[in-house]
């Protein structure tokens, strides 16, 4: 299994040239998120359809964009080409979209009861589920459960290894509170790619 600092250094190298591409489509996504967050603004008098229609919005088209999302990474790590927009949407196609919206949306209850549990496994579970997104991308064929139950698999011996990845990741975006978040235009295309390459690099060692 690679390294955490040759995993990045291969993402940095994959995106030169190319971080004007992921820095817009991040904005787009970024975006794409707070309009969805925003269809519920319209029922604020009423905290019942508030809360069913926040969640609904966040399954129906939030949950489809974050695995477009990954697919965009996803392209840009195993082939070199992009970032393109056009991945962004496949979560939305026939193929893709009830995969993963039940799978996601299956995945946030489990991570949600860890973490009523305790904390700390919630924290291991939520490592433990990351891959998902990418497994849908790549087979989603899978069933909702399948999915996760493969991710987990997967990071089986590698929690550690991505658990200090998201905690350079922390220490950047902390930093990127300082310019207004700008800064996380930049940030959020380069740990993405990097996550791909892990993926891609957990693939590579369960072959």
């Amino acid at each position: 299994m690679k390294h955490n600092v040759q995993i990045r250094q291969e993402a940095r190298e994959i995106l030169r040239g190319k971080w004007l591409a992921g820095v817009v489509i991040t904005l787009i996504f970024g975006l794409l998120m707070l309009l969805t967050g925003a269809f519920s603004v319209f029922n604020l008098n009423d905290e019942v359809i508030f809360s069913l229609l926040t969640i609904l919005t966040a399954i129906v088209i939030g949950y489809p964009l974050q695995v477009g999302f990954a697919m965009v990474w996803l392209k840009l790590a195993r082939t070199g080409n992009g970032p393109e927009l056009k991945p962004l949407f496949g979560g939305f196609t026939r193929r893709y979209h009830r995969s993963a919206m039940g799978t996601l949306l299956l995945m946030q209850i489990y991570t949600l009861l860890w973490t009523l549990l305790l904390i700390v496994p919630g924290i291991i579970k939520s490592i433990e589920y990351a891959m998902t997104p990418f497994i849908i991308a790549d087979e989603p064929e899978l069933g909702c459960n399948e999915a996760i139950e493969k991710s987990m698999a997967m990071m089986q011996g590698h929690r550690w290894q991505l658990f200090k990845m998201y905690l350079g990741m922390i220490g950047w975006m902390i930093l990127g509170v300082f310019t207004c978040y700008i800064a996380w235009l930049w940030i959020i295309p380069y740990y993405q790619t990097a996550y791909a390459k892990f993926y891609l690099a957990l693939k590579e060692e369960a072959r």
